[in-house]
């Protein structure tokens, strides 16, 4: 995914390349908010009214993978944190998990 914008007030304007085809998305104008960001990662690819497609498709951990990197690029003036679910330290618990310090017995 590429993300560009010519000041940081400025929309953004954001493509991906297509995994089935390589080809480059159509781009899509954003403003430069973190949720209208996720928003357009994050929402699949649909014709809408205008028969004009909305939304990159990524999948959850690409946009947490690429939230992460524009935070530790300082792209995104936020520090970025991984929540803990709990659910997911029930699912875990008494097990032992490796490399992944968000996990019980790392």
């Amino acid at each position: 995914m590429t993300v560009h914008a010519s000041s940081p007030e400025d929309e953004l304007s954001i493509f991906r390349v297509i995994p089935r085809t390589g080809r480059n998305s159509q781009t899509f104008q954003a403003a430069p908010r973190v949720e209208d960001l996720v928003r357009l990662m994050g929402t699949m690819p649909d014709p809408g009214t205008q028969s004009s497609i909305y939304g990159l498709g990524l999948t959850y951990g690409q946009v947490v993978g690429i939230l992460q990197r524009m935070c530790q690029e300082k792209d995104i003036q936020a520090e970025f944190r991984l929540q803990v679910l709990p659910e997911v330290q029930k699912i875990y618990k008494g097990s032992v998990t490796v490399g992944r310090p968000d996990m019980p017995g790392s």
